[in-house]
């Protein structure tokens, strides 16, 4: 800024000075306006104090809203999952079809988390649909674990019971091929010693005796100390 400015700058305010000292009436009404200026300012920072306790209210109670409904989700999340467990519970104890052996049923229900998580769900289904007798209902799901099982538990146990699935629908020819199949590619597994003795009980159904003593003979032979070999040899001896 040069002196010029300065100094009409200089100019105006003693103008302005001068003319606020000459106007009493003026003055007065500066000062009014100054002192309203003030409680303005004092009525906004009140307002503002204010405002921001609202805020903070609002905050605590969404908080409180937000832990109350985490607390209640929480309780009724574990309250269905009780009710689930405590009904699959009554339903294990839901006998299943006479064609069902019940304490392969019981056993394999209770280590179905054993097996990997991509196939117990759907070995779980099956066995559930099989207490219940609904032998059309766990067929898919025996065949979903097959296709996706390679060797191990998960394929000896579902061509147990998809087989045991077909004899509940009276297909004993797919019935036969799984018996067949398990016993012959898992020859040590314990299920290997029942396919046989239930291959044996559909060929009687068939009315085929020569091959249900073959059956019942290899069974005896092959594992002679087990349980299955004890029936099948009183089963020869009514044949």
């Amino acid at each position: 800024m040069n002196n010029k400015k300065v100094t009409s700058a200089i100019l105006l305010g003693l103008t302005s000075l001068s003319l606020v000292s000459c106007t009493p009436g003026l003055e007065e009404d500066m000062l009014r306006m100054q002192k309203s200026l003030s409680n303005l300012r004092s009525v906004q920072a009140d307002q503002t104090v204010k405002i921001s306790a609202l805020e903070e209210d609002v905050r605590k109670i969404t908080g409180g809203l937000e832990e109350l409904n985490y607390s209640q989700d929480h309780k009724l999340s574990g309250a269905i999952t009780s009710l689930q467990d405590s009904l699959s519970q009554i339903k294990r104890r839901v006998p299943p079809p006479t064609i069902v052996p019940q304490d392969l049923l019981d056993a394999d229900q209770l280590r179905a988390s054993d097996l990997t998580p991509e196939v117990a769900a759907s070995f779980t289904q099956g066995l559930s649909s099989l207490r219940e007798g609904n032998f059309e209902r766990a067929e898919p799901f025996f065949t979903e674990v097959l296709d996706v099982s390679n060797g191990g538990e998960s394929e000896i146990k579902s061509l147990f019971w998809r087989a045991v699935t077909y004899e509940g629908l009276e297909n004993h020819k797919r019935a036969l091929e799984d018996y067949i199949k398990l016993s012959s590619n898992f020859p040590k597994s314990n299920r290997a010693p029942i396919a046989m003795l239930r291959q044996s009980s559909i060929f009687v159904r068939l009315g085929d005796t020569q091959a249900a003593k073959l059956t019942l003979g290899k069974l005896v032979a092959d594992y002679p100390k087990s349980d299955e070999a004890s029936e099948a040899r009183r089963r020869l001896k009514d044949l």
